[in-house]
């Protein structure tokens, strides 16, 4: 009964065979009990060759998978393990070369699309010229781009309309959409170009009229088309320094307000109302000056008689005895001279001296305004100088990066003139009387940190001969200790990279190539650094301390 049975299946599979049914021919073929037979194997025998052939066809339609299922088939019938074996190796190879073939397609598809997005249909064209035309895909992206170009043609035509129109801003809209179209690129590049000639021109033209408004509107509109260039640099300072006037002129820094009043008039001298904003801020700036170093001035800083008189007053009337209950859990109400002592308590000190062992002190200050006038004055200059100058002799104050001098109630005087205001260059000397004065440094453009180097014969508080105005980082480097160079504020016997000292919301901060102690602690190689530590690194040790609040 079962070799019956066996007879009508090995016959069912071999017609299957013959018919090119190879998949059920397979599984008949492949059942334990038929394998065991002698039909069975031949019928296996036979059937391993089709498997190849068929195998190969999928893999000439890059069928892979149908090709590899039909290999390992192949296999497992036996009789032709060579040959499915090398076909398999070759089926492997393909498929994995296809697939790099698509991942590149891809990729160059992907970015024709990008390049069509942001308007380089040149570009995108490149893309489409390495990947085969029969993929549907290209000429999807090939329309888009004949669509680009027909609407760009367009849109040029009514931005060059508006130009001769003299509507700036209309033309720039219509170039805005002209480069979403066609980009930045050889297509738009003359005309862009064109306009950006004339529209500039316009907005200086506002900017001499004063119309701010339009001047404003019209460079927002042509940055938008032509992007960040070096062309428009000379407007993009413009509105930056009338932007920071006025936020120094809203804050009540005048004399901020006046330098940047003064960068605007050198690029746009035409400018009217420019000239007279710059020469009423002068007149402003000098009555405050006036004003500070008046009477009025010396006023703010003395101790207020009326508060004493008040306080003493108090003390000594008599007034009368009453009986008043006490108020539990009662909070005092501090007096003006304690709320000055807590506000000064809890405001972070700007002076601070550096005391480097085997070097010399550095005085740090660091306000973007430092006054200077003479010791023991009421004034109490930020820079006091032990010598015959006046109380409040002249004022060094920092703009973004640059450094100006103004005098006060004194004169200064520099490469032998009087000056009224002056931006300090590197180098400059800097004479407030005939046995005072300084030299002005700026070792490095890295950061706005300046020095100045007061002569031999001077010296300020804890005996410094130098000060650093700390606009941004202190270098300390290798040089001859007391001198600047090698772009170092401070030069100290210390070999390989600079140390660099920060400071910021009132904290010191210290960088250094190799491990800081602080107090004899290893701190790595980036560390805070408390005022009144002691700081060791290599041989270098230094401590920061204090300033007196007192003025020397």
């Amino acid at each position: 009964m079962f070799d019956i049975w066996r007879q009508v299946k090995l016959k069912q599979a071999k017609n299957a065979l013959r018919e090119g049914r190879l998949d059920e021919a397979f599984a008949i073929a492949m059942d334990k009990s038929m394998r065991d037979h002698r039909g069975g194997q031949t019928l296996l025998e036979k059937l391993a060759p089709k498997l190849l052939d068929r195998a190969g066809e999928h893999l000439n339609s890059k069928r892979y998978r149908e090709a590899l299922i039909d290999t390992e088939r192949a296999l497992e019938a036996g009789g032709v393990q060579v040959q499915a074996s090398d076909l398999r190796e070759q089926i492997l190879d393909e498929r994995s070369r296809e697939k790099k073939r698509k991942e590149k397609v891809n990729q160059l598809l992907d970015s024709a699309r990008r390049h069509l997005v942001k308007g380089s249909l040149r570009t995108s064209e490149e893309r489409l010229q390495n990947v085969p035309t029969e993929d549907s895909r290209v000429n999807s992206i090939y329309d888009k781009i004949h669509n680009h170009q027909e609407k760009g043609i367009e849109v040029e035509e009514r931005a060059r309309k508006h130009l001769d129109e003299h509507d700036y801003l209309q033309a720039c809209e219509a170039a805005e959409e002209l480069v979403g179209l066609l980009g930045r690129g050889d297509e738009t590049r003359d005309f862009l170009t064109h306009l950006k000639v004339l529209v500039q021109t316009k907005i200086i033209k506002a900017l001499e009229e004063g119309d701010l408004k339009t001047a404003s509107e019209l460079h927002r509109r042509l940055l938008q088309v032509s992007g960040p260039t070096l062309d428009i640099q000379k407007i993009e300072d413009i509105f930056k320094n009338l932007a920071k006037a006025g936020e120094a002129f809203d804050d009540a820094r005048y004399e901020d307000a006046l330098i940047y009043m003064g960068r605007l008039q050198l690029f746009i001298p035409q400018a009217h109302w420019v000239k007279d904003t710059v020469e009423d801020l002068k007149k402003l700036t000098d009555s405050l000056r006036a004003l500070k170093t008046g009477p009025i001035g010396f006023a703010l800083e003395a101790t207020k008689p009326w508060e004493v008189t008040f306080e003493n007053a108090q003390t000594q009337v008599a007034q009368p005895q009453l009986q008043i209950p006490a108020i539990p859990n009662e909070i005092p109400i501090p007096t003006p001279a304690q709320k000055k002592a807590q506000a000064l308590a809890a405001t972070p000190s700007t002076r601070h001296l550096l005391w480097i062992d085997g070097v010399g002190t550095y005085l740090l200050l660091s306000t973007d305004t430092v006054s200077i006038g003479r010791s023991g004055s009421s004034m109490r200059a930020d820079l006091p100088v032990p010598t015959e100058i006046e109380g409040f002799h002249a004022e060094i104050r920092r703009i973004d990066e640059d450094f100006f001098i103004t005098p006060a109630q004194g004169q200064v005087i520099i490469d032998g003139k009087s000056i009224e205001r002056k931006l300090l260059e590197d180098g400059d000397k800097v004479e407030l009387t005939s046995r005072c004065g300084f030299r002005f440094y700026l070792p490095t453009q890295r950061t706005p940190t300046a020095v100045l180097k007061m002569r031999k014969n001077l010296r300020v508080e804890g005996h410094a001969q130098d000060i650093i105005l700390m606009g941004g980082l202190v270098i300390l480097g290798a040089g001859v200790p007391g001198s600047t160079g090698n772009g170092c504020h401070i030069c100290v016997p210390h070999e390989g990279k600079p140390i660099v000292l920060s400071r910021k919301n009132g904290h010191y901060r210290l960088k250094a190539p190799i491990e800081i102690e602080v107090d004899g602690e290893g701190a790595g190689l980036d560390a805070e650094v408390p005022v009144g530590a002691h700081v060791k690194i290599g041989e270098l040790t230094f401590t920061i301390t204090p300033v007196e609040q007192g003025r020397v």
